[in-house]
């Protein structure tokens, strides 16, 4: 087994399915980017706002996105699946946003929003005890994030991959709390 990861996030990973590059990929896509994949869901996550603490949103129940639309906003680098979506919510309002910081991984957004650097909308993350960050829960229709297990469609599934699967499938269904 060989283990890589993508710079165009999960759009490369999907690309690189396509092209027989990989045999599975973890992705997260929009549905629409899906095309030429055979999917297995994993979980789904629903988006939120993470603003600094001192921010006049912090205290809010919810968080529309137009009322973020005129922020700086940190987010992953382009062609990860959770900022295709976000782009795309704002562009949906007619608000396109303003990334001014691309951080390599989304365990990192928190970082950068505690540092007064922008405000995220991102699938739930965890937040370190004591950072500067407070996680909001989006206002209207929601928006969510969904981690697929992915195969080039057509192909046949070698055994290594059907076996990789049954196995992640198996845990999956034990209700561990990684996948709630």
């Amino acid at each position: 087994m060989h283990l890589t990861a993508s710079p165009e996030g999960s759009t490369g990973l999907a690309e690189d399915l396509r092209r027989s590059r990989l045999d599975l990929a973890f992705i997260g896509l929009p549905d629409s980017e899906l095309v030429g994949l055979e999917v297995d869901p994993i979980l789904a996550m629903p988006f939120v706002a993470l603003v600094p603490a001192r921010h006049g949103l912090a205290s809010q129940a919810e968080i529309a996105l137009a009322e973020l639309a005129d922020e700086s906003f940190v987010d992953t680098l382009r062609g990860f699946g959770n900022r295709l979506m976000v782009d795309r919510a704002y562009e949906a309002i007619g608000r396109p946003r303003r990334v001014t910081v691309e951080g390599p991984d989304l365990p990192s957004v928190p970082a950068y929003v505690a540092a007064g650097l922008g405000v995220a909308v991102v699938p739930r993350v965890e937040i370190e005890p004591g950072t500067n960050v407070v996680s909001v829960p989006l206002a209207g229709e929601p928006l969510t994030w969904s981690l697929y297990a992915a195969t080039a469609r057509g192909r046949r599934r070698s055994r290594p991959v059907e076996a990789l699967l049954e196995l992640l499938d198996d845990y999956i269904n034990r209700d561990h709390g990684f996948f709630a």
